[in-house]
């Protein structure tokens, strides 16, 4: 057996909580336990933050905006498993202060990718498209035609014989128009590309990240930590591999491998069958062709 897994990428997480729990609480209880400072605080963005950022959040309450506001768990900026791990088992004690989840609220990963050539995040974005009809019956209903975290390929209008001669142009292609922080729609996709071009737009490698937007929340350890690698593992996986000459959607199989969930690492193992449990509860549609990869896998 190969060596364990390693996170080569700095990286933090976003949990969206209900209103059950103030932010100050929440933040109190990071304060006491983790070995990072944390601030409860308004609604702003996260940047390079070395501590728990706690703060509102309008759309994650049980009654969205109609309601009373929910809470936003920004870890500090992860850069290890280690840092994985101590992350995943604090979020998981927050049910005993009494926080909970609800359909309206997500789960983010940031992904740092300062080292990522324009170029090199077309390749990434151009396989999430491609990856994407497939993955999409991973998540629940209420994530698949969310409007805070709408597929990437159709709200750019790709055709599936598509063709770009080269990736930078792709890149101009897909390069988000609206670099805001603040209402901007171009940020509310399964995949989130406006922070890198903002960087690359201002020549600072501040927040150079890719976002994943898609996933649930969730106070289940396990799942942010599979989540996490599997965003992580498709970037690394990805990263110098050539421009896709189409666009047609993948299969089951073919999408474990764009997300690189064939290696013998365990971590690696234990996430395939994890996410292949997904399919199976989520969907019908890959469920026969799931149990069949899974009980390989379970071997």
């Amino acid at each position: 057996m190969q060596e364990s897994f390693e996170i080569k990428r700095r990286f933090g997480i976003e949990i969206e909580l209900g209103e059950e729990v103030s932010k100050e609480t929440v933040s109190n209880f990071f304060s006491e336990k983790s070995f990072h400072a944390s601030k409860a605080d308004i609604y702003r963005p996260s940047c390079n933050n070395d501590f728990w950022h706690i703060k509102d959040d309008a759309t994650c309450g049980t009654m969205g905006r109609q309601g009373p506001k929910g809470v936003e768990v920004a870890s500090y900026v992860a850069k290890s498993f280690f840092d994985l791990e101590n992350i995943c088992d604090l979020i998981s004690e927050l049910p005993t202060l009494g926080c909970k989840v609800n359909k309206n609220c997500g789960f983010h990963i940031h992904a740092d990718c300062q080292d990522l050539t324009k170029s090199q995040v077309a390749v990434v974005t151009a396989f999430w498209i491609k990856i994407e009809s497939c993955l999409k019956y991973s998540v629940p209903l209420s994530r698949r035609n969310n409007r805070y975290c709408a597929m990437l390929g159709p709200k750019l209008k790709i055709k599936t014989l598509q063709r770009f001669p080269d990736a930078e142009l792709f890149y101009n292609f897909c390069c988000p128009k609206d670099i805001g922080f603040f209402e901007n729609k171009e940020r509310k996709v399964n995949f989130n590309l406006v922070n890198y071009a903002r960087a690359c737009h201002y020549g600072t490698s501040s927040k150079k990240t890719l976002e994943l937007r898609w996933p649930e929340s969730t106070l289940n350890k396990n799942d942010i930590k599979n989540w996490t690698i599997l965003f992580l593992n498709f970037i690394e996986n990805c990263k110098f591999k050539e421009i896709p000459d189409n666009f047609f959607d993948l299969n089951l199989n073919e999408t474990l491998d764009i997300l690189g969930l064939n290696s013998d690492f365990e971590e690696i193992k234990q996430l395939k069958i994890w996410l292949l449990k997904r399919f199976s509860k989520y969907t019908s549609a890959f469920k026969e062709e799931a149990v069949e990869i899974l009980s390989l896998a379970d071997k």
